[in-house]
């Protein structure tokens, strides 16, 4: 059950444009993740994307709250195997 709300929240998360920028510092991140795909590869995919968003938001210390969410978010989609079809 755990498991599954966080691979929803994960895809849900990856079909946002990026977060709403606070102040002007301008943090949008993420990027879109094709969702018509298997449940394994949008699962890998919704990895990759966090991963290229931490290290873009890496070389902004305005983006810091904001990176940090993500990381948390990677290590919950990486200490969780790939859901089954």
């Amino acid at each position: 059950m755990r498991s599954c709300f966080i691979f929803i929240s994960l895809t849900l998360l990856s079909l946002t444009s990026g977060f709403p920028s606070e102040l002007g510092n301008n943090c949008e991140l993420l990027e879109h993740v094709a969702t018509d795909d298997t449940w394994k590869n949008i699962f890998n995919n919704v990895k990759k994307s966090l991963e290229d968003a931490i290290k873009r938001g890496s070389y902004s210390e305005k983006c810091a709250s904001h990176v940090e969410f993500l990381q948390s978010c990677l290590d919950r989609a990486t200490s969780i195997s790939s859901p089954k079809e």
